[in-house]
Formats: C-alpha cells, structure tokens, sequence
C-alpha cells in the first residue's frame, strides 16, 4: 500500500477516493518486488537468459472498502471508501 502515498491528503481528510471496483486488486509491498529483483538478479545461468514478464501479485484481492477499513485501522481514525464513481474521482 506504499502506493498510496498520493493520496495522504484525502486519507488525512477521512476518504480513501481510489476507485477500485468490485474485482479488487492484489497490491504488492514493495519489499516483496525488491526480493524477486534480488532472487532474479542472483540467479546463476550458463547463458544469457531470456527477457521475461515475472507477475508478481499481493496475497489478497482487496475491494476499495477494504482498504479504507486498513487505513482506517492503520490511522486510528474513520476513513471511508470514496466509491467507484470515475467521473467524480477524476474532478
């Protein structure tokens, strides 16, 4: 959730206003992604290998309700889901 750094203003102000949707996301920590370049970039290979995609997914697929509940436990404060709406989080 190291990503939502940009929004420190509208949590501050109680609104987690990311619309996520209801299929929810699968966010990463960034201390997982430093381990998978580091588990890549130690590994020992005869020859070059191929360029490759890795996908890298969070443990658990979380709703925008959800994570206004994490920040709301995480702040110790009352922090509620903006909702989906993109025309409203675009203004």
């Amino acid at each position: 959730m190291q990503n939502d750094l940009m929004l420190r203003e509208a949590l501050k102000a109680g609104i987690y206003p990311q619309p996520i949707g209801g299929a929810g996301v699968a966010m990463v920590d960034i201390r997982d992604i430093a381990d998978a370049v580091v588990a890549e970039l130690l590994r020992r290979a005869p020859h070059p290998l191929p360029r490759t995609t890795i996908e890298l997914v969070g443990p658990d697929t979380l709703i925008g309700a959800a994570i206004a509940a994490i920040w709301a436990s995480v702040l110790g404060k009352d922090v509620r889901y903006g909702g989906d709406d993109l025309a409203t989080y675009e203004s």
